[in-house]
């Protein structure tokens, strides 16, 4: 019944790219973090970037730019594949980065050695390069 919803519905793709997005924001603890949007479309990569802050008593939301990644992430239903990747401040100078792969608007965490490779690797020649000092790669919650 859903799949057929699906079909029948042309804004099922951003109710449901909306809700896989607040699922995103709910597993974010305190700090600033840079949210990265990726779909492959035939067109090319659609990416998009917003930025969020939480700390206790403030939330500083890049409305717009979440805006931009539903929009993105709306592009991966059906056949659709793309990625979302955080990258958070912890304390003052350390980062977190972890992500999700996103096919179908089904978001499967990306393992720290998978982000790490991606990361820390030479685009030219793939050899392996250090990381960022003070940064972690972590393997991205799972959604519900």
């Amino acid at each position: 019944m859903r799949e057929m919803e699906r079909d029948m519905n042309p804004c099922c793709e951003d109710n449901r790219a909306s809700d896989l997005v607040l699922n995103i924001l709910g597993v974010l603890d305190d700090g600033v973090h840079v949210l990265t949007a990726m779909a492959a479309t035939p067109d090319g990569p659609q990416i998009t970037q917003a930025v969020v802050e939480y700390r206790p008593g403030y939330s500083g939301i890049d409305f717009e730019g979440i805006a931009e990644i539903v929009r993105v992430l709306a592009m991966t239903a059906g056949e659709g594949t793309g990625g979302l990747i955080v990258r958070s401040g912890k304390g003052m100078i350390g980062r977190r980065v972890f992500g999700w792969h996103i096919g179908d608007l089904v978001a499967e965490p990306i393992g720290s050695s998978e982000l790490f490779s991606a990361y820390c690797s030479d685009p030219s020649t793939g050899e392996p390069t250090p990381p960022p000092p003070y940064t972690e790669y972590a393997k991205a919650p799972t959604l519900r």
